[in-house]
């Protein structure tokens, strides 16, 4: 007996390291039968892929640091994708423009709005293979177009309750390049997710983490696109997120999004300041983006 559970785990760590190494190459693959026939497997061991891939969306080898796995976020990774949001979001352009970090509490405000995102189902982690550790995360949000006079439940929320000006003021500015385009209109589409903020762990950056969770995130809707899974009532078939720096925005280019709108920070603002003038000269644009799943 334990020779078959050698072999079988052997098995999956033979699977999950060719599925790295295509990852690595950029080869994606939108669904599990498709990935079955790549590799060339007895469909006899189907439940083990699937085992696997409940729990993981793709990898990367980040050097010293391992494997990375891109899993669903899961109840028990909350609080860690959280924590993540609120140590990098410090260096987020539309943060500092709206002034986020001048006013006391609007830092903070900002879980309340994530955790509703949460709520959502469909946010990527990126964990540390040897340790369990999150060190990255995309928040993912699915939206359907709203009828006359309808708010989507989130606005509410956050009308409800949050106070401070700065934190409100980066959510409208995310709405107001949002609604420069109607993508709904332009992708014929019912239904779509939105990349609603991406964050990675200082210490294990530079290993193209950031796109790892974005990449992950456009799977699992395709997934949920083509599977059109009985218990999504939502089902995306296009992506799109304001990618705000020059490097989210080479991510973007890298998975093929296309622009719709471009936003400058000096031509907005916000308490007597341009966002140019707390942003900086490197990173000049917003940029909205979407992807036809």
């Amino acid at each position: 007996m334990p020779r078959r559970q050698n072999s079988i785990r052997n098995f999956i760590y033979s699977v999950k390291k060719q599925v790295c190494s295509e990852t690595i190459l950029h080869l994606h693959f939108y669904s599990i039968k498709q990935l079955i026939l790549f590799l060339n497997i007895n469909s006899i061991i189907f439940t083990l892929l699937i085992y696997i891939f409940v729990k993981m969306l793709g990898c990367i080898e980040a050097g010293v640091h391992g494997t990375i796995e891109f899993r669903i976020l899961t109840e028990d990774k909350f609080e860690s994708a959280i924590e993540i949001q609120q140590e990098t979001m410090c260096q987020e352009n539309v943060a500092h423009g709206v002034g986020l970090y001048e006013e006391v509490g609007a830092p903070e405000a900002m879980k309340m709005i994530f955790r509703e995102v949460i709520k959502d189902g469909c946010t990527i982690i990126a964990v540390q293979n040897k340790t369990d550790k999150v060190v990255g995360v995309a928040f993912n949000k699915l939206h359907v177009p709203l009828g006359p006079g309808e708010v989507d439940n989130i606005f509410e929320n956050i009308k409800n309750n949050i106070k401070q000006k700065s934190a409100l003021a980066l959510i409208q500015f995310l709405d107001d390049v949002e609604s420069k385009v109607n993508i709904y209109e332009k992708y014929n589409t019912r239904a779509s997710m939105e990349i609603f903020y991406v964050g990675t762990d200082p210490k294990y950056r530079g290993y193209q983490i950031g796109q790892g969770v974005i990449a992950a995130s456009l799977k699992l809707a395709r997934e949920l696109k083509e599977n059109k899974c009985e218990d999504n009532k939502i089902i995306p078939e296009v992506a799109f997120g304001v990618f705000t720096s020059n490097y989210s925005q080479r991510i973007a280019e890298n998975l093929q999004f296309e622009w719709l709108e471009t936003v400058f920070y000096s031509d907005l603002t916000y308490w007597g300041k341009t966002m140019a003038e707390r942003i900086g000269n490197e990173h000049k644009t917003a940029k909205l983006g979407a992807l036809r799943l």
